[in-house]
C-alpha cells in the first residue's frame, strides 16, 4: 500500500505533497517548517503508523507538546488515527497513565506535555514516584520517534531536547531514536547547542500545497489593526458579533481572571456566553470546559478569554480576536485561531499594546520585535502575509543542560541532604516553572490544632492542579502568616506526608494542599486569594511509593517467581531482538535478581511458612523489615560479585546491576540511609557486614551457594586486592554501554518482574 492510499483511508483525502515526502523520507532528525492548520498533527501519526506496517519505524511514537490543553485535542485526534494499530496514552500527571511502560514491545502513541515528557527523559519525572524514574527514562530515550510540536514556545525545553539528540547519537541507544521538530515559526538556529551543529533536513510547505489544497487558508484575509491603552474587556465585549466566537487572548492568568469578571459582567443581560480557559485548572474543571468548547455557539454568541492555553493546536476558529501585544511566535500562533479555514468573512484582529510594566512575562526585547513586525504586516494578518514578514527573533536559552549533568542524572538516589539535581530550568524558564498541588478535606489531628494528613491517598489525574512556583511560593507565605498549615510532602523513607516550608517547595514536585487552606475555585481555577473551601475530586486510597514497599500477595518460593521472570525476559528479548550479549545478560540478571530474598531479614518479614530461607512471596503484605530501608537487591547484586558466584567474571558487574537496580531504590550509589545505625560493621539498606544467604534453589539448574556478605562496595576506591567499589563498577558500566542502553536493559528486566508479579497475583498462585 502506497502511502497516499494509507492516508486517504485514514482521513478520508490525498495528502498535501508536504505530507507523502515526510512519510516516504526514511525516520530521521528533522525540522518540519508549515503553517498553524496545515495538517502537522496527521501528517506527523501517519507517518510514523505507515513506517510501523512497513516494519521500518520505532515502536513508539511520542508526541512533546508545550502546553496542557494540546494533549486532549492531539490524543483525540492520535485514536481516531490509530485504530487498533497502536495503543494510545496521554500523559498529563499521576500514576495512572504510565500503563505503557509495561508493554515496550507494543506499538504505542505517547502524548503530553514537555514537562512530564523530558523530565522523564531526564531521569527526574515530574508528578510519578522516584522509584519508577529509570523505566521512562530508559523507553524515552529508546526505540522511539519523539516529535517536538509548537517548538517556539517551549523556551529552555528547545535546547534540551537538541542536547539530548545529540547525546544519542554520541552514547548510542539499543534501537534507535529520532527527533521531528515541529512549527509554524521554526529558524534552525534554534537548535543550535553546544553538543548538537548538526545541519538539519528542514522540510517546508511547497508551492503546490500553498496553490491547491491549502490555498484558501494560506490566503484567508483577517483584518488587523491596534489600540493603544483600551480595555481589553471593553474591545472584546463591543467588537462582539451575535451567533460568533470572540476570543480574548490575555498574557497572564491574573489579568485573564479580571477579564474574565468584567466580561460576564457585562454580558449578563445580553444572553452572550463567556467561558474563562488556562492552564491553571484541574483536569475535572478542564474537561468540562473543553466539552463547552466544542458545543453550538447560541445566538447571542460567545466569548473565550484565554491564556497562552489556546494559543497553539486547539482546533478554534473566531471571527473575532483581540490580544494582548506577546512575542512575535505567540502572536503568529494567536492570529492562527482567527478565521483558521480562511472562509470568514469579515473576521479580524485586534492588538492591543501594553506598557512596560504589564510586559511581563515576556520582555522587552520580544514586544519591541512584535512592534516591528506589526508594523511590517499592515493592514493585513493572513498566513502568506505572515510568511512575507518573517521569522520570529527568540531569546536563547538560560539554561542548557551538559553531558556532567546528564551522568549525574543517571544516579537516582538524592544527595547527603535529601535533595535531586533541579532539572526544572532545563524544561522551561524558572518563572514559568510548575508544582502540582492536590486538594483533600483533612481531620483535625488528636494531638494538636494542625490538620492530620496521615492516610492520605497518591492523587489521581482528575485531582491535581499545575501552579506557577513563584505564586505557590507567595500562597505558602500568605497562609503562614495567618498560622495556617496549608501544605504537606511525601516522605517515602518514613512514610509519611510532613509539613512543607516555603523554601521547601521545588518544581515537578506534587504536594498536598489542606481543602479548608483555599486558593482554587471551580469558576477561576488556581486562585491564592480565595479562602473558600475546596472540594475533593476523585479521591484515592492507594497509598504513595515508599522505599521499603514490596508487593506481596500470593506464597511462591523464590525459585517459582525467578522461573517466571526469566520466561518473561526472555520472551521480550525475543519479540524486541536484543543482540545476544544483551540478551544473556538480561537473562542472568533475571535468574539472580531475587537472591536476597533468602536474607534473614526478608524472610521473616515474609512471615515465611519454615525456616528454609526460599521463600518469595506471600499473601497479607510484609511486616516491617528489623532492619530499617532494607533491600533485598542489594543482597543479590553482592552474592552475584562474590567469587563464589558461577557467573562469568566479565559479566558480573552488569548482571549485579541489573539485578540491584530492578526496584529503582538501589542504583548509582551505596550509602546508608537516614536511620540506619552503624556500628563496627558496615551498613547501608539493612545490609551488614558478615550477613550470611543460605543456599537457594534459583531454577534453571542453577543452585545459589551460601555466601557471606561484605559491604566492601560501599568504599569509594578500591580495596586491598584492587578491586573497585560499587560506584566505581557502575561508572564502568557507563563508560562501556552508555546512559541509555545501560537502563534500557534496566528496564527489561523491571518490566518482567513487574508482569510476573502482576500475573502470580491474578492467577493466585501458591
Amino acid at each position: 500500500m502506497t502511502f497516499s492510499q494509507f492516508f486517504a483511508e485514514r482521513m478520508g483525502r490525498q495528502p498535501y505533497e508536504y505530507q507523502t515526502q515526510l512519510a516516504e523520507a526514511p525516520i530521521q532528525d528533522l525540522a518540519l517548517h508549515v503553517p498553524t492548520g496545515a495538517g502537522k498533527t496527521a501528517a506527523v501519526i501517519l507517518a510514523w503508523l505507515w513506517h510501523l506496517t512497513r516494519g521500518d519505524g520505532p515502536r513508539r511514537l511520542v508526541y512533546l507538546l508545550p502546553m496542557r490543553a494540546l494533549v486532549e485535542q492531539t490524543y483525540s485526534v492520535a485514536k481516531r488515527l490509530a485504530g487498533t494499530q497502536a495503543s494510545v496514552y496521554r500523559m498529563l500527571g499521576g500514576e495512572a497513565e504510565e500503563g505503557w511502560e509495561s508493554f515496550p514491545e507494543h506499538p504505542a502513541i505517547i502524548i503530553g506535555t514537555m514537562d512530564l515528557l523530558l523530565s522523564r527523559m531526564l531521569n527526574r519525572g515530574f508528578a510519578m514516584s522516584r522509584y519508577r524514574w529509570p523505566i521512562p527514562f530508559a523507553l524515552l530515550n529508546n526505540d522511539c520517534l519523539i516529535a517536538c510540536d509548537e517548538v517556539q514556545l517551549m523556551g529552555n525545553g528547545l535546547a534540551t531536547t537538541a542536547q539530548l539528540a545529540a547525546w544519542r547519537a554520541q552514547y548510542q541507544t539499543i534501537f534507535p531514536v529520532s527527533t521531528w521538530w515541529l512549527s509554524a515559526t521554526l529558524d534552525p538556529k534554534w537548535l543550535s547547542t553546544p553538543d548538537h551543529q548538526v545541519a538539519l533536513d528542514i522540510l517546508r510547505l511547497n508551492q503546490a500545497d500553498k496553490d491547491k489544497g491549502l490555498q484558501q487558508r494560506f490566503t484567508g484575509y483577517k483584518a488587523i489593526s491596534s489600540l493603544n491603552g483600551a480595555n481589553l474587556s471593553d474591545a472584546a465585549y463591543e467588537q462582539h458579533e451575535a451567533g460568533s466566537l470572540t476570543l480574548a487572548m490575555v498574557n497572564t492568568v491574573e489579568r485573564a481572571q479580571k477579564v474574565f469578571g468584567e466580561l460576564s459582567k457585562k454580558a449578563k443581560s445580553s444572553g452572550v456566553e463567556v467561558l474563562l480557559a488556562h492552564s491553571r485548572f484541574r483536569e475535572a474543571e478542564r474537561t468540562a470546559l473543553f466539552a463547552k468548547l466544542g458545543t453550538p455557539i447560541s445566538a447571542a454568541g460567545r466569548i473565550v478569554v484565554a491564556t497562552q492555553v489556546l494559543e497553539a493546536g486547539v482546533d478554534l476558529s473566531a471571527k473575532l480576536l483581540v490580544t494582548e501585544i506577546a512575542p512575535w511566535a505567540s502572536l503568529v500562533q494567536r492570529f492562527g485561531r482567527c478565521n483558521r479555514e480562511g472562509t470568514t468573512d469579515g473576521a479580524k484582529i485586534v492588538v492591543l499594546d501594553l506598557s512596560e510594566k504589564d510586559f511581563p512575562p515576556y520582555d522587552c526585547a520580544g514586544i519591541e520585535d512584535s512592534r516591528q513586525k506589526l508594523r511590517e504586516l499592515g493592514s493585513n494578518a493572513a498566513l502568506a502575509e505572515i510568511e512575507r514578514v518573517g521569522l520570529p527573533d527568540v531569546p536563547p536559552p538560560t539554561h542548557v543542560i551538559r553531558r556532567k549533568d546528564l551522568f549525574e542524572l543517571f544516579d537516582t538516589t538524592p544527595d547527603l541532604a535529601g535533595a535531586d539535581l533541579d532539572i526544572s530550568r532545563f524544561i522551561r524558564d524558572q518563572d514559568d516553572a510548575d508544582v502540582q498541588v492536590f486538594w483533600r478535606v483533612l481531620p483535625k489531628s488528636a494531638s494538636s490544632d494542625y490538620p492530620d494528613p496521615s492516610g492520605q491517598g497518591t492523587p489521581s489525574r482528575r485531582e491535581l492542579c499545575s501552579v506557577q512556583i513563584g505564586k505557590f511560593r507567595e500562597f505558602l507565605r500568605d497562609r503562614a502568616k495567618g498560622g495556617v498549615r496549608a501544605a504537606w510532602r511525601w516522605n517515602s523513607l518514613d512514610k509519611v506526608w510532613e509539613p512543607l516550608r516555603e523554601s521547601e517547595a521545588v518544581p515537578g514536585q506534587v504536594y498536598l494542599l489542606n481543602g479548608t487552606a483555599g486558593g482554587y475555585t471551580a469558576t477561576l481555577g488556581w486562585d491564592a486569594k480565595s479562602k473558600v473551601a475546596v472540594t475533593e475530586i476523585e479521591k484515592s486510597s492507594e497509598p504513595p511509593e515508599s522505599y521499603e514497599r514490596e508487593n506481596s500477595s500470593v506464597w511462591l518460593k523464590i525459585q517459582e517467581h525467578t522461573d517466571h521472570v526469566v520466561a518473561d525476559a526472555e520472551s521480550l528479548a525475543v519479540t524486541l531482538g536484543l543482540a545476544a550479549a544483551d540478551r544473556e545478560a538480561l537473562h542472568l540478571a533475571a535468574r539472580w535478581h531475587d537472591r536476597g530474598k533468602s536474607h534473614f531479614v526478608f524472610q521473616r518479614a515474609l512471615r515465611a511458612q519454615d525456616e528454609s530461607g526460599d521463600w518469595g512471596k506471600s499473601p497479607g503484605g510484609m511486616q516491617r523489615y528489623q532492619r530499617a530501608h532494607f533491600r533485598h537487591e542489594l543482597a543479590s547484586a553482592l552474592a552475584i560479585l562474590h567469587s563464589s558466584c558461577s557467573i562469568a567474571a566479565e559479566r558480573k558487574d552488569l548482571v549485579a546491576y541489573l539485578a540491584a537496580a530492578h526496584h529503582g531504590k538501589v542504583r548509582g550509589s551505596i550509602r546508608s540511609l537516614p536511620g540506619e545505625k552503624t556500628g563496627r560493621f558496615r551498613l547501608a539498606r539493612g545490609v551488614q557486614d558478615g550477613d550470611e544467604l543460605p543456599e537457594v534453589n534459583l531454577g534453571g539448574d542453577v543452585v545459589a551457594p551460601s555466601v557471606v556478605l561484605s559491604m566492601e562496595l560501599m568504599e569509594l576506591g578500591q580495596n586491598e586486592n584492587g578491586d573497585p567499589g560499587w560506584a566505581a563498577r557502575v561508572l564502568g558500566l557507563l563508560d562501556e554501554f552508555g546512559p541509555f542502553r545501560l537502563a534500557y536493559l534496566e528496564a527489561l528486566l523491571c518490566v518482567a518482574d513487574r508482569r510476573a508479579s502482576q500475573r502470580e497475583a491474578s492467577n493466585g498462585h501458591s
